[in-house]
This record gives structure tokens, sequence and C-alpha cells, in this order.
């Protein structure tokens, strides 16, 4: 598939070759800018990575952004291309709030959309989290311009009873104090008087160690290079307009049954301590004919940067093969 980003690769790497400037090339190759959907969404993308394959990162939520994966996924940068784009009414991307215009068909066409901008013959998909929903669905929907997809750290399958068992794991971990401390955080995120930035990074400082393998140690945090706060106040508080708009079209959904004729090769890569119960992700690889499910050890919601090598690897051999 020779798109343009390959083609801008191949004759970046031919200058490189003559004038030696790769630092001058590789930043050239960090890009940024919009993609308009079918319903004149205007949708944020950055690309990073210099490899000859691409891959559309999708971010979790929903209602979050892609400023707390993208950075993290650099150990990937030498082998894709990797295209990053904030959703619908998230981060960057136009702040839509009407409750109509966050179904699972807008979040599939979405992904149509950049596959048709950028030019490309078929898009691998990886969707973290709530971005492993798009992700599916795409592949359900467009199955003809789907290559592989990735499912890491999934939000399950069917609501009843992850979703309560995961929200439990999320919180099991805390104290009365700090339980009062996160819900206190979380009403002032809502305050328009109060600094969006601050209450979200303070708000994010405790509550993400419920995701990850070991809440007691949260030293990993250290090796993340993303954020969950680096964006205008605006589009923080919108987030949780969609974060509900969307839940509200999901439902108590079961979709178990919605992808025993897509055919697409798919990986399902779950934490062994992820708060969303590795039984769910066994009923994802159900789901396809055509899945692998893969077990990362010691590993909690974020194996991007709790288990970067061995994430790395998994996604390499699946999208290599």
């Amino acid at each position: 598939d020779m798109s343009w980003l390959k083609l801008v690769k191949v004759l970046a790497l031919e200058i490189h070759d003559e004038f030696d400037c790769r630092e001058d090339i590789e930043n050239l190759l960090v890009r940024e800018g919009f993609v308009l959907t079918p319903d004149s969404v205007s949708l944020y993308y950055s690309i990073t990575g210099t490899g000859a394959d691409t891959l559309i990162t999708i971010h979790g939520g929903p209602g979050l952004h892609s400023g707390y994966l993208a950075p993290d996924m650099h150990m990937l940068e030498s082998d894709f291309t990797m295209i990053h784009y904030d959703q619908r009414g998230s981060g960057r991307s136009e702040l839509v709030s009407d409750p109509e215009r966050f179904s699972l068909r807008h979040y599939a066409d979405d992904l149509e959309a950049i596959r048709k901008h950028f030019g490309l013959r078929a898009l691998n998909l990886m969707g973290h989290s709530w971005g492993s929903v798009p992700a599916a669905f795409y592949a359900k929907w467009y199955p003809e311009t789907t290559g592989k997809i990735a499912l890491v750290s999934s939000t399950p399958p069917r609501a009843t009873p992850y979703i309560g068992e995961f929200g439990q794991n999320l919180y099991k971990w805390m104290d009365d104090d700090t339980r009062v401390l996160v819900n206190t955080l979380q009403t002032a995120q809502r305050d328009p008087s109060q600094n969006a930035q601050e209450t979200c990074a303070a708000f994010w400082t405790v509550f993400i160690r419920g995701y990850l393998a070991d809440p007691m140690n949260p030293s990993v945090l250290q090796r993340s290079r993303g954020s969950h706060c680096e964006v205008s106040a605006e589009a923080l508080r919108n987030g949780d307009l969609v974060s509900r708009h969307t839940r509200g079209h999901l439902g108590d959904w079961d979709w178990r049954g919605e992808f025993a004729d897509v055919q697409v090769p798919v990986l399902v890569l779950h934490g062994e301590l992820d708060p969303i119960p590795f039984a769910s992700a066994r009923e994802w690889s159900e789901a396809f004919p055509n899945a692998q499910l893969v077990t990362l050890d010691g590993t909690g919601h974020f194996p991007q940067f709790e288990s970067a090598e061995a994430f790395a690897q998994s996604m390499l051999g699946f999208f290599a093969d």
C-alpha cells in the first residue's frame, strides 16, 4: 500500500542517505491536522513514527483523548507510522455535545473517514480500553478495509457482570479517606470556577492507581510520558458529556454475538492484573473466529508503560505475521 505516508517516508530516507539529516527528517514526520467526518465533525490527529506499516491508535474513555496514549507508544515508532486521533467531542477535536452524535456507528464511521483522508487501502487498528470497541465495530461494518485489529485492555464485551466488577476493582485498594478525596476531586472537575487542568491532574494522580497491577506501588507511573489533562478546560469538561452520551447509546450491552462472521485477525491483549476482569478478555477472543488471546503477566490496565517490552513484542509479533 504505497500511500502518501509511505511515499513521504521513502523520500525522507533517500534524503537522509544523501545529506545525513535524519533528525530533521524525523521532525518533519511528526505532523498534525484535522479530518472531517461524514457529519462534519473535525477530528484532530497527530502522526508519529517512521515505520513502513501504518497503525491507527484509538484511545480510551469515552471522553478521554490521545494525549495519555500516544506518547507511550514510542517503542513502536521505528516499526510503524502511527496515526493518533482524538475521538469526536474529545481532546483537540471539535467539542460536539449533541447526544445523538455518539452512537457506535458514528465512532466506526469516523475511522472510515480517517482511512479515506489518508488514502489507506486498509486499516490496522489498536484500541486501548474503550478504544477497542470502535475498533471491533469498524471490523464488523467495514471488513473489506480492515487489516488487523488489536484489542488492548478492552472494555468488556458485555456490561453485566463485568462493569460492576471493574468498578469494585478500581476502588478496592482505597481506604475511606482516599475514597472521599477521589469523590471530592471528581466533583471539582465539573466546577467551572476551578482550574480544570489542576483538578484533572490531582484526580488522576490518585485515581489511576486503581488501574495498575499494584496500586500501592505507583512508581511505575514514572515510566509514562502521557497525560490525561493537557488539553483545554473546555475539552476536559466536555469529556464528561461525551462519556454520558456514549454510554446512553450503549445501554446494558452484550456484543458477544456480533462478530461471528468477522474474519479479520484479532489480537486480544490483556494484563493479568487489569481491573477489567480477565474473563471478559477471554470472551472477546471467543467472539471472533480468528482471534488470539495473550496474557501479560504482572500487568494492569496500561501495558504500554507497565510492561512496555512485552507489549511491544506482542504487537510486533501479531502485526508482522
